[in-house]
């Protein structure tokens, strides 16, 4: 019999839950953007922030801002375009930004002037149209404050960075242009900071990427918006730091990837830089592969010198001794009773571990990422690793492609302490360890281990696990890749942070993992055959400044097939939504596209994609660490402008038309008619309409034949591909023609 005092605590628990609002998350049906792109490499960038929340105290609306590039016409140049749209999708208003006409342009970003709402646009464009042309960087801007009509009062493009007529030496060009505002150190004005990466002309014309760092300042206030740009005062300083390692590396060039951040609460400006090779002449105890550059003075120097940032190395080493490798705990495996698991042990031991040495995590290059700082003094970046070892019968140097861990690295600014924390995989969702905290002195290295992603606990043995579906695997299968092909990993990779807002702060990323796992089955149709040509996004949101990190969400066109057909070059906003106290939104911009080829983005091979934005909802509770992930439609065009209008149709109109309607009835036991509609330009077009079920694993195809145009109707029985009935729950079926896909949900109730 319960107590008075029993059922006050039953009744109170029943109202604190009432009252906790539900978790969820919603991965919304994208707005469409452009229909028609031929170009589909980095359309937002490489490391800044192509979409930009505006400050709703200052227009009382929620609202964005993006800017990428685009080839709507496949024989006409990239473009560089801005667009507005508030948060619901509304009051859509795109346009060019430049008047430039017949040359590319590409590689964009924006800033927002937080006193003003004003927007200030950077990107680059080559000279002329021939195949040596140089490439400039412009900037414009858009006076939004004056009557929140966005393009009404957009100033003319401005060359920023005149890489045709400057003294610059070896034929440099500083493009890729990065932006960002912060307070400036005089009174009244806000400062504006472009960072530029080098590229050296050789005598050949041939490219070269190297890794000298320009940066272009100014100073601006709401006054300055009424000036002509033209007018606007920007010092050039080189940073010596890397300037150093140009010169002192020709022929063979160190390759530094830059992220750059400027704290919003003071002067202090960070670059991040990823080396892909060491530096000519360095001792072997300086070694390193992580860099991080401070100045704490809002990038003030000698104007006539490069100015010097603080430099912080530091070299991601072996984990273990050189004689180790991995193995399994003979007390656990002595509990295990289950053949299947001791069966996948006995595999491992014999053909993965056995016969090697020198296993490590070594750090994998991140060439398009962001880094940010908190409120806190603290600089956010993260790290790509993967488990390499030697080979002891042949003595090559292989990798366990499957095993990346990604870490968030928190750099305190006040105190010099880097935190190395781990975002996926993780054991139990969240992890700590003090041990993972390094005191950084500016004139040594700094040396870090990263923990095995199957070691967490460092116990020297790999984690046993199994996966949704129960099967053994020895470590969580994480591939942080657009592309399942090793051989292109470091030009297809992004790892994407928000800005730090409301005590909260996002990260996204591309993981091909599943895809890897089928392309390289020996029984593919056994091992995520729903993957064939198909990523995930992950998401992640951190609590407790970076310590601990939720477990990621993975999306995907199966669970969410409202993102389309392959998502890919995602970036999200420059912070995340707050709705209310429990309530997020982190929109996000991405290519969607309708050929999963390794090299059509980087390549002479452009394949037709769609340009979209889309965002997640997601209800988080921090005290509770209450997380629940919870995905509508809306499409606008940008019609081609006047230049871009051509005589020849636009691929996209020649696509076949689909249709496919919702099945009935709904719920169903135990069968069900779905039917759907073909238009195609063809008399007979290829037809494909297959079952899966929630968590995106193929069921039964039902039609994968030519058929007519026209309405066609199918039924399905409830059986899977064995002729087996399945059970009750929901299912998605999909219908793909000629690389247009629909998809839609329906509930076997029995």
């Amino acid at each position: 019999m319960k107590t008075a005092k029993t059922k006050f605590i039953y009744f109170f628990i029943v109202l604190m839950l009432l009252l906790i609002p539900k978790s969820g998350l919603t991965a919304n049906v994208p707005k469409t953007i452009i229909h028609s792109n031929y170009s589909n490499y980095m359309l937002g960038g490489y490391s800044g922030y192509p979409l930009v929340l505006l400050n709703p105290h200052l227009n009382n609306s929620n609202a964005f801002y993006m800017n990428f590039s685009a080839k709507q016409m496949l024989e006409h140049p990239q473009r560089q375009y801005f667009a507005y749209c508030n948060t619901n999708y509304e009051n859509f208003i795109p346009g060019v930004l430049s008047s430039l006409l017949n040359v590319d342009e590409s590689m964009g970003s924006l800033a927002l002037d937080p006193a003003t709402n004003n927007l200030i646009f950077v990107w680059q464009a080559k000279s002329d149209s021939s195949s040596q042309s140089v490439t400039n960087t412009y900037f414009a801007w858009d006076l939004f404050s004056e009557c929140f009509q966005p393009g009404a009062n957009f100033t003319n493009h401005t060359i920023l960075r005149d890489n045709e007529n400057s003294n610059s030496e070896n034929n440099q060009e500083f493009i890729y242009p990065i932006i960002h505002i912060s307070p400036s150190p005089y009174q009244g004005y806000r400062r504006v900071f472009v960072l530029h990466h080098i590229r050296v002309d050789d005598d050949d014309f041939t490219k070269d990427y190297s890794s000298g760092l320009l940066l272009s300042i100014a100073d601006i206030n709401a006054a300055t918006y009424y000036e002509d740009s033209s007018e606007l005062i920007w010092v050039e300083r080189k940073i010596s730091y890397t300037d150093i390692i140009q010169q002192e590396s020709p022929g063979e060039r160190i390759r530094a990837y830059p992220s750059f951040a400027v704290s919003k609460n003071s002067g202090t400006i960070a670059v991040v830089l990823y080396l892909i090779r060491d530096i000519p002449n360095e001792p072997e105890s300086a070694k390193h592969n992580f860099v991080v550059l401070l100045h704490r003075n809002y990038g003030e120097g000698n104007q006539e010198e490069p100015v010097d940032f603080e430099v912080y190395n530091f070299l991601i080493e072996n984990r273990k001794e050189p004689d180790w490798f991995p193995s399994f705990d003979p007390d656990e495996v002595a509990n295990i009773t289950d053949a299947n698991t001791l069966a996948h042990i006995d595999y491992y031991n014999e053909k993965v571990f056995k016969n090697t040495s020198n296993w490590a995590m070594v750090s994998q290059r991140i060439s398009n990422t962001t880094i940010t700082f908190d409120d806190y003094g603290n600089l956010h970046f993260a790290g790509i690793f993967v488990a390499q070892y030697e080979d002891n019968e042949t003595g090559e140097i292989k990798y366990l492609e499957n095993n990346h861990t990604i870490n968030s690295f928190v750099f305190n600014t006040y105190n010099n302490t880097l935190s190395v924390y781990p975002i996926y995989p993780s054991p139990y969702g969240i992890y700590r360890d003090d041990k993972y905290i390094f005191n950084v002195n500016p004139d040594v290295e700094t040396k870090i281990t990263i923990p095995f992603s199957w070691d967490f606990n460092d116990t020297g043995y790999v984690n046993i696990k199994t996966d949704y579906d129960n099967n053994f695997i020895p470590y969580p299968a994480s591939y942080p890749y657009f592309h399942h092909d090793w051989g292109i990993r470091d030009k297809i990779n992004q790892i994407r942070m928000t800005q730090f807002s409301n005590e909260i702060m996002g990260i996204m990323w591309m993981d091909s993992a599943r895809a890897k796992i089928h392309h390289e089955s020996k029984a593919p149709e056994k091992s995520y055959p729903e993957y064939f040509e198909r990523p995930d996004i992950m998401v992640s949101f951190f609590l407790q400044f970076g310590i601990e990190w939720t477990e990621p969400i993975r999306i995907n066109s199966l669970v969410y097939p409202e993102l389309g057909n392959i998502p890919a070059y995602i970036y999200p906003a420059d912070r995340i939504l707050k709705d209310d106290d429990y309530n997020f939104r982190l929109y996000y911009l991405y290519v969607d596209k309708y050929q999963w080829e390794p090299f059509n983005d980087i390549g002479d091979y452009p394949f037709y994609s769609t340009i979209k934005l889309s965002h997640i909802e997601f209800t988080f509770h921090p005290r509770l660490h209450y997380f629940y992930p919870n995905v509508e439609s809306y499409t606008v065009v940008i019609p081609p402008t006047s230049e871009e209008i051509t005589n020849e149709k636009d691929i996209y109109t020649e696509r076949p038309q689909i249709t496919l309607y919702q099945n009935y009835p709904n719920p169903f036991n135990p069968s069900t008619t779905i039917d759907f509609y073909v238009d195609s330009s063809l008399n007979t077009t290829h037809v494909n309409l297959s079952i899966y079920n929630i968590r995106g694993q193929l069921i039964n195809t039902l039609i994968n034949q030519n058929m007519i145009n026209g309405k066609h109707s199918v039924v399905w029985e409830g059986f899977d591909s064995n002729n087996k009935p399945v059970s009750s729950g929901v299912y998605l079926y999909r219908l793909y023609v000629n690389g247009n896909i629909e998809t839609r949900r329906m509930v076997l109730m029995k």
